[in-house]
């Protein structure tokens, strides 16, 4: 469970804590700590840090930059809220909470509870080094949604007479709301499916790198891949069969050589690919797809020292001359004053 239902779990057993017996308090605090207790034990078997997940999301929200200052909190969740519920709801769940506030309605209070407490833990987040991302608010958001419908509905709860007409026309123009809405919401689903078939060919293209045995035999010669992105590597690794530690090559051994193999967007340049997509590529050094595809006798025995991975940043050093000390210089165009001097001007 994630941390917004330890919290709920806590609230519920503070709850139930007043009328219940010694043997059932400590049974409710048992069961509160349980989720956390075993969410620790399993990082800590895994990786051997018991806050795993929380020093990993920190240290990824650092990396890409993600919003983590605690003051902008608040502002942050106001604005996912309102993405997620769209505008007849920001106008419409007011509504239903003086509705609900006015009619004594004592069953709106735990929905608005949770959202509540969940809401809070989303605030906290940033004091902890975690990132504020509009998903987490997706949930209670959906508990305020019960309030649009109190609004547009809540009438039919209360008896004839003039405060009931009162609040069906409060309920027809909530609900006016939704239809004056509803096209431009419709388009929005219409992007969504975009976006899916989008997602899908870019997936495709990075399963088509992955397969490619050029990018198989770069992986048995040079080691794991390194992404500049963590989302593609759990599928790199089913399609490569490269789990860590192992990291197995597709003929099982293992290569412990440092990973110099970049799987990368594709983007325009003239840097050496082993496999490349409209979308995706995997980059290489020039010599090492011709090394990684030379018959096997020709290949350096295992059992001799490795000679350091083309790419790599020993193995971009420039060989040295015979007899002269002196390191060759990088292959490549001269530089104009070395042209002019050489051609005597």
């Amino acid at each position: 469970m994630r941390p917004e239902a330890w919290a709920l779990a806590g609230l519920y057993a503070l709850y139930v804590w007043r009328g219940a017996s010694n043997r059932e308090r400590v049974l409710y605090a048992g069961l509160t700590a349980l989720a956390p207790a075993l969410w620790a034990l399993m990082d800590w078997l895994v990786t051997g840090d018991a806050l795993h997940s929380l020093h990993g999301t920190a240290a990824l929200a650092e990396t890409v930059d993600r919003r983590r200052d605690p003051l902008t909190g608040p502002y942050w969740t106001a604005k996912y809220l309102g993405y997620t519920l769209r505008e007849p709801l920001v106008v419409g769940i007011p509504i239903g909470l003086v509705f609900a506030y006015r009619q004594r309605l004592r069953g709106a209070v735990l929905p608005l509870v949770v959202a509540a407490a969940m809401l809070a833990v989303f605030l906290a987040s940033p004091v902890f080094g975690l990132p504020l991302i509009g998903r987490y608010v997706r949930t209670p958001a959906v508990l305020l949604a019960l309030f649009y419908g109190l609004a547009v509905v809540g009438w039919r709860m209360l008896p004839r007479g003039e405060e009931r007409r009162r609040w069906a026309i409060v309920g027809l123009l909530a609900a006016a709301l939704s239809l004056v809405w509803l096209p431009w919401h419709v388009s929005m689903l219409s992007g969504l499916d975009d976006r899916l078939v989008y997602q899908g060919a870019y997936y495709r293209d990075l399963r088509e790198v992955g397969r490619a045995p050029a990018v198989r035999a770069v992986l048995e010669r040079c080691g794991p891949i390194a992404t500049a992105d963590h989302r593609p590597i759990p599928h790199l690794r089913w399609w490569l069969d490269a789990p860590p530690p192992v990291r197995s090559t597709p003929s099982g051994r293992a290569a412990t050589a440092p990973a110099r193999a970049r799987a990368r967007r594709a983007r325009r340049g003239p840097t050496p690919r082993a496999a490349s997509t409209r979308r995706w590529r995997a980059a290489r050094a020039p010599a090492l797809l011709a090394a990684a595809a030379a018959p096997r006798a020709a290949r350096p025995r295992r059992s001799a020292p490795r000679r350091p991975c083309p790419g790599s940043r020993a193995g971009r050093r420039a060989p040295a001359r015979a007899g002269s000390g002196r390191r060759a210089p990088p292959p490549g165009p001269p530089s104009p004053r070395t042209a002019r001097r050489r051609a005597g001007t």
